[in-house]
């Protein structure tokens, strides 16, 4: 049985494999999770690796296209490309554990109270690319502690579509995927305290719920998207493979549909926007575009299939917020000037700096209303911007734009008279306003009244984990709530259209 060594920035692992098994499939199932958006199908060229031996002489064409020769003098290979034969080393290229996670939000609600219970209890936002857990003295509402990682079931694919397929392709994959969200929750929880705790509320898109709850999901990406369940669902340890000592409560929050999830319905708690007398834009900017438009009087709610692109997925250079990410970026005197994570030379692109980018090179006038660039635009090094990259920013954007605009039509508003922009999530965290609108990824007539409320869907649980009135509402806003499905919709399929242009006259917007 071949032997693989591996190496990082730390002492690593010698693991034994079974001949003819993919290096990716090895990492994987022993906790070594690469960045691999396409879940380990050849078609991302992020899995990057040192092996030696490479055995080039057995590399797929696919494989071939994705890797320079730069990296083959280096020895790179692609983790899910390598069939392991026989022994190797293996070296990480980069690591995840360092990476810049926004876990801080902003509960605006003044009129919350808390119920005093005893104990302790944790407040858990699972997002598709992050984990936030914040950790809580339940007499007093004290926050004590809070810990945050990426999901590591990014290792099965940057979005929910790609997660969803690992699980039917892979007769183990909804298991491993289980088994990975519960173990890391494990692992945050008992990051803050040895102690014991006794409830646990959490929140997340439908799909995420569905994973930890270890039920199927494979009609969640297929028509008609119907989930096993929306309802708040109580839970033990036990029941979830978690190690938390018993007894302890786990509650899921209740999402709204099958793609505005528990995270969406925890946001619109946290935000008040269900009690303001203001119309009220509430924005997830996340692999998904989740949004709510409302006041007191009416909320609606939609998802645009924005896919992961704003995260760094799908963009040549594009990278999580880690170490090495440039995250900030502007053309001054014509030369580029950035910003990267943690400083030193930079090893990639992060969402923020992907949309700093973009709008230097329309403002440039190196990218052209319909997202035209000549070439690749070089930043720095081997890093650069594609045209490629720039029509995947477009899909993105536009996505987002068309869905804001669909919902101003059903509001019988226009997107000036929304009155507050509410940001939520980590991307939104560190995106500049400016480049946002500038791109068309936000209205330019939403600039001056964008608040950055960080997660609020952290923040929402934590209502909940305080005070079981607020489960009640929550249970209350999914019903009275008004999903828009905008697949299919011509006005959608329109605004679409005009909204890939870098500067939109999108009927909808009038």
């Amino acid at each position: 049985m071949p032997t693989i060594q591996i190496h990082s920035q730390v002492a690593g692992p010698c693991l034994m494999a079974e001949a003819g098994t993919t290096l990716y499939a090895l990492l994987s199932e022993n906790g070594i999770h690469l960045d691999a958006p396409c879940g380990g199908k050849c078609y991302c060229g992020k899995c990057k690796v040192k092996v030696e031996p490479p055995l080039y002489e057995e590399m797929s064409a696919e494989e071939g296209a994705l890797l320079s020769p730069q990296d083959m003098q280096a020895s790179i290979r692609l983790a899910c490309g390598y069939t392991i034969r026989t022994d190797a080393v293996v070296t990480l290229l980069s690591s995840s554990s360092d990476a810049r996670i926004a876990s801080e939000g902003r509960m605006l609600d003044p009129d919350f109270t808390i119920h005093p219970s005893e104990g302790m209890g944790a407040a858990v936002d699972i997002g598709t690319t992050t984990v936030a857990a914040y950790l809580y003295d339940l007499s007093t509402g004290a926050l004590l502690n809070q810990a945050s990682a990426l999901n590591p079931q990014s290792a099965f694919g940057a979005d929910v579509i790609t997660r969803i397929q690992y699980t039917t392709e892979n007769e183990d994959g909804l298991c491993r995927m289980q088994r990975a969200i519960a173990h890391q929750i494990d692992d945050l929880l008992a990051s803050m305290t040895s102690a014991p705790i006794q409830k646990v509320c959490i929140a997340g898109n439908t799909t995420m719920l569905h994973l930890l709850a270890g039920v199927p999901v494979a009609s969640l990406a297929v028509a008609p998207f119907t989930p096993v369940f929306l309802e708040a669902r109580l839970f033990t340890p036990s029941d979830l493979h978690m190690r938390l000592p018993e007894p302890c409560e786990i509650q899921l929050l209740p999402s709204i549909s099958t793609y505005v999830g528990a995270d969406i319905t925890a946001g619109i708690l946290a935000s008040g926007l269900y009690k303001s007398p203001l119309q009220t834009l509430f924005i997830d900017i996340g692999t998904n575009g989740e949004m709510a438009l409302g006041n007191q009087e009416r909320i609606l709610c939609c998802a645009t299939a924005a896919g992961p692109a704003l995260e760094g997925a799908k963009i040549s250079c594009g990278m999580g917020g880690v170490t090495g990410a440039i995250s900030k970026f502007s053309i001054e005197n014509g030369e580029p000037t950035f910003e990267v994570l943690g400083g030193g030379n930079p090893t990639g692109i992060c969402g923020s700096g992907i949309v700093d980018i973009v709008a230097s090179l329309v403002d440039q006038e190196l990218v052209d209303e319909t997202g035209y660039l000549e070439d690749e635009y070089s930043i720095t090094g081997d890093i650069v911007m594609t045209p490629r990259d720039i029509r995947e920013i477009q899909l993105a954007k536009s996505a987002i734009a068309s869905g804001v605009e669909v919902l101003c039509k059903e509001a019988g508003i226009s997107i000036s008279d929304i009155d507050l922009c509410i940001l939520a999530g980590g991307f939104g965290s560190f995106m500049n306003k400016e480049s946002a609108c500038r791109i068309g990824l936000l209205p330019a007539e939403l600039r001056d009244k964008i608040l950055v409320a960080g997660n609020t869907s952290g923040m929402g649980a934590s209502m909940c984990l305080l005070n079981p009135d607020y489960l009640t509402l929550c249970q209350n806003l999914t019903q009275e709530a008004s999903y828009i499905e905008l697949s299919g919709r011509p006005d959608f399929e329109a605004a679409f259209v005009d909204n890939m242009f870098f500067e939109s006259s999108s009927p909808l917007a009038n």
